[in-house]
């Protein structure tokens, strides 16, 4: 009996701070309202399948397919971490941590989270930079920085003058 009194306040502060699927749906509300693409690459992420296309809840940190992460419309999802064991990422929370990280987050949704043991797992969600396919990088082709672009342009300028 005397354990109690000390055990009621912690699990009053669990309660009263544990996320609900209430707020899963007012994060997500609130994230495409920011930018639906966000919306898009939670739901590609979190929505993993299988083989046949059926729904898979087997998303793990750290994973190929978590740390490469999801792309679309120009948003990537990803899950990076070095968990040990393996940590499962079951989809209600899968949507509910990403919804949460673009609620807050930047006024494009973009952010990060840190979740899972020990803080083992950082949550992401940014812009997807293409991938340049090796043949045109070994070339020195590809993405180019805004810095090369500018200094490009401040060069034909100073030519032409």
């Amino acid at each position: 009996m005397k354990t109690l009194p000390t055990l009621l306040p912690t699990l009053l502060l669990t309660l009263a701070t544990a996320q609900t699927p209430d707020q899963d749906f007012q994060y997500s509300a609130a994230c495409g309202a920011k930018n639906p693409a966000v919306n898009q690459a939670i739901t590609a992420f979190c929505n993993k399948k299988d083989k046949a296309g059926n729904y898979a809840d087997t998303i793990t940190c750290p994973g190929s397919r978590s740390s490469t992460g999801v792309v679309k419309e120009g948003i990537r999802a990803k899950i990076t971490g070095n968990c040990t064991p393996k940590q499962w990422v079951p989809g209600k929370f899968c949507f509910l941590q990403f919804h949460h990280i673009c609620a807050t987050g930047d006024a494009k949704g973009l952010g990060t989270g840190t979740y899972g043991t020990n803080g083992c797992q950082k949550w992401t969600l940014e812009e997807a930079v293409p991938n340049v396919p090796g043949i045109l990088g070994a070339f020195g082709l590809g993405k180019r920085e805004e810095e090369d672009w500018d200094l490009e342009l401040e060069g034909e300028d100073e030519d032409e003058e």
